[in-house]
């Protein structure tokens, strides 16, 4: 009896038969990293006996032109010399953390109201705090200038020390903070 149309399942010891080694894959990997390490062999030893030799004589020729011109200059020479480069490179470092207090006027010009009079001024450096002493017409203007001088980009923080009504003004004192940033370098006038 013929059946059509149904497959027969392979059979089960063809499916688990051993197949033949392939031989090809491991020589071709073997051959690959001996190429590989006698690349890095001859890499290695150019670098150690033909480029160390070559920097060791350059070391050698620069050391002698170094001594070469340094018996060329005197000692007083060479004492005058790194007592100057000493003095700049101090110089330098004072005016890198000196604190530029003339830069604290003209944004704080720009920014005053009409009918405010500054009638005294102290700058304490180390804390980059100025205190401002003096009048308004009105306690409204104190208030426009107090808004204004927080709007500078140069003041971090305005505070309100202490307000005093008289007739139609006010005495006042106020603190502004600077911005470290605003003092570190002079600026253009």
């Amino acid at each position: 009896m013929e059946t059509t149309g149904i497959q027969q399942p392979p059979d089960f010891r063809d499916q688990f038969a051993p197949t033949a080694p392939s031989a090809g894959l491991p020589w071709r990997l073997s051959l690959a990293a001996v190429v590989l390490f006698a690349l890095s062999l001859f890499i290695y030893a150019g670098l150690r006996f033909g480029y160390r030799t070559y920097l060791e004589k350059q070391e050698e020729r620069l050391t002698a032109s170094i001594e070469g011109l340094a018996a060329q200059v005197s000692s007083e020479d060479q004492e005058q010399f790194v007592t100057l480069y000493s003095q700049i490179v101090n110089l330098k470092t004072v005016l890198d953390q000196h604190r530029f207090a003339a830069n604290i006027f003209p944004p704080l010009e720009r920014e005053v109201v009409s009918g405010v009079v500054f009638t005294s001024a102290d700058f304490d450096a180390a804390t980059r705090k100025l205190r401002l002493d003096g009048t308004a017409a009105s306690l409204e203007g104190l208030a426009v200038q107090v808004a204004e001088f927080g709007k500078t980009p140069e003041v971090e923080t305005v505070t309100v020390d202490k307000v005093s009504i008289s007739g139609t003004g006010a005495n006042f004192s106020i603190s502004l903070a600077f911005k470290s940033s605003s003092l570190a370098r002079p600026i253009a006038f």
